[in-house]
């Protein structure tokens, strides 16, 4: 088996869930970014992170605040979901996500699927769990 030193640096551990076929596995930490592991541990990729001077967290191709919940579609293997503080639900494509250059971290194409602003019944802002 392989150990992790420190997956995730300084953040803490929020969320993990293995794809439908069990080949990958997706970590969620207190930091916006959720990053994507193949079954021996080795990084796929990290998910892109917003841009939080963006008023509509529609409009940003990414989370700006921590995660709160990361979850694999449970028969699409390609899809991910990923919630956060940040009052959005997210879906992923992984096999975009995993192809995006991380050098060019204003890329459009970032394999975000769609953003979905969750609110309270008072019509507030609201963490997603």
């Amino acid at each position: 088996f392989r150990q992790f030193e420190e997956p995730l640096g300084s953040y803490q551990l929020r969320s993990i869930d293995w794809s439908p076929t069990a080949s990958n596995f997706i970590v969620g930490a207190s930091s916006p970014q959720a990053r994507l592991y193949d079954r021996d541990g080795k990084e796929v990729c990290t998910l892109m992170r917003g841009d939080m001077y963006l008023r509509d967290l529609r409009n940003t191709r990414g989370h700006v605040a921590a995660l709160t919940c990361v979850r694999w579609h449970p028969t699409e293997a390609l899809t991910i979901a990923t919630a956060s503080e940040d009052s959005t639900l997210r879906t992923w494509d992984v096999e975009v996500a995993s192809k995006r250059d991380d050098k060019r971290s204003l890329d459009p194409n970032s394999g975000q699927t769609r953003a979905l602003p969750v609110r309270d019944a008072r019509g507030q802002r609201t963490a997603v769990t």
